[in-house]
């Protein structure tokens, strides 16, 4: 599997506007679906505002060919035309050129994954692409505007949530590849971050409380 590895001149790189958008957001309570967060500060910012705990992130591709440059209007489409699939149940999308989407609203609950006890404490963001031109899951497909806008995320995530833990989803559901590369090794490599617990503990457990993390973290 893929981990990426940041180059010297991408130290500190998420910190810089993501994609192509210039327009602050001035009150995140007046956010709606399909916006796209621009800077590091907006992508803090607007996981601050949640209403709800969350203490988990899970990472995903959107199954699609990497070749399609698509948003979250024309990946409904695609869900619903090509592969006949529900809607999009990403709260974050990191569209092809960077930029950071909303696709849910991150203060609800999103059927994200079929692992129930994973939808509780949890916040979902997919990588839009996964597959090569033969349809093979191939994440040496993302583009470095994506993989610079996804240590943005993980910055801001572990900022609010310094124990914060960071998975796959193949890391919680064993039917999976998905997201196609080995999320807790990018987290550690990246923010030298690792999980309080391995992931067989985790499928059986479910997403942690703060005080899970606490116990578990102490004894690590």
């Amino acid at each position: 599997m893929l981990i990426y590895k940041p180059q010297d001149q991408d130290y500190n790189a998420e910190l810089d506007n993501l994609g192509t958008g210039k327009s602050p957001i001035i009150d995140m309570r007046e956010v709606s679906l399909g916006v796209c967060l621009n800077t590091y500060e907006e992508v803090e910012a607007y996981l601050r505002s949640c209403k709800r705990e969350f203490t988990e992130l899970v990472v995903y591709h959107t199954g699609t060919p990497n070749r399609l440059n698509m948003d979250l209007i024309g990946l409904r489409k695609y869900y619903t035309n090509v592969l006949e699939r529900g809607t999009v149940n990403y709260h974050l999308l990191i569209l092809r050129n960077g930029q950071v989407q909303i696709g849910r609203r991150i203060s609800e609950e999103t059927l994200h994954t079929p692992v129930s006890n994973h939808i509780p404490r949890s916040v979902s963001v997919a990588f839009v692409g996964g597959l090569n031109n033969n349809g093979i899951e191939d994440s040496k497909g993302f583009t470095g505007s994506q993989w610079k806008s996804y240590s943005a995320v993980l910055r801001a995530f572990y900022s609010i949530m310094p124990g914060g833990q960071v998975l796959g989803h193949n890391s919680i559901n064993t039917a999976t590849t998905n997201p196609g590369f080995n999320v807790e090794d990018f987290s550690y490599s990246r923010f030298g971050k690792r999980n309080v617990i391995d992931n067989e503990t985790f499928r059986s457990l479910g997403s942690l409380d703060k005080l899970q993390i606490i116990t578990f973290g102490s004894a690590y």
